[in-house]
């Protein structure tokens, strides 16, 4: 299996049945209030990998198709975090690029592997052919450091939600690529 290599330090492995759980777990950790969540992070992640549980999920959802990785230090092989994208389909047919599922684990932030993994995702996305790409973000305090990522990286707030079961926003982001 090709694993890209981010810099000497990381390494992508894409999402497979053999580790399914360690990047479930791995997501949960960095995302523990979506760990119950109807459609969180396992639920994409059974969905990419085609799970019998999920047959016709993708296609109900309009989602073409989608890679998930894992992040991995090169040397240790300790996961570091979690990225991967969709292709979602909308009522005119038009592709769009949404990032799904991108963090750093705690342990690992404040060293650049937030910014250099978001930036293999552009460019992936770039050689595809797209010109833009979509995120959800939340107004909660944990998310503050990623939205100033995203902001100083050209994700503009498009359009903003309020969410009926908790009092917080919900941004949603697009970047021209």
């Amino acid at each position: 299996m090709h694993m890209p290599k981010l810099n000497n330090e990381f390494i992508l492995e894409p999402l497979s049945w053999e580790n399914l759980d360690e990047t479930i777990a791995m997501a949960n950790a960095i995302f523990p209030y979506n760990r119950s969540a109807t459609r969180g992070p396992e639920y994409s992640y059974r969905m990419h990998l085609k799970d019998p549980a999920y047959r016709g999920e993708a296609r109900y959802r309009r989602i073409g198709y989608s890679e998930f990785y894992l992040v991995r230090e090169s040397h240790t092989g300790q996961p570091a975090g979690v990225i991967g994208y969709l292709v979602y389909y909308g009522k005119q047919g038009w592709p769009t690029a949404w990032l799904r599922w991108f963090g750093v684990s705690p342990d690992f932030r404040g060293r650049g592997l937030g910014t250099l993994t978001l930036k293999w995702v552009e460019k992936r996305l770039l050689k595809k052919g797209f010109t833009s790409i979509k995120l959800f973000g939340s107004s909660r305090r944990c998310e503050r450091s990623a939205q100033a990522m995203y902001e100083s990286r050209g994700y503009r707030v498009f359009r903003t939600n309020y969410t009926r079961d908790a009092p917080r926003r919900v941004f949603i982001r697009r970047k021209m690529l």
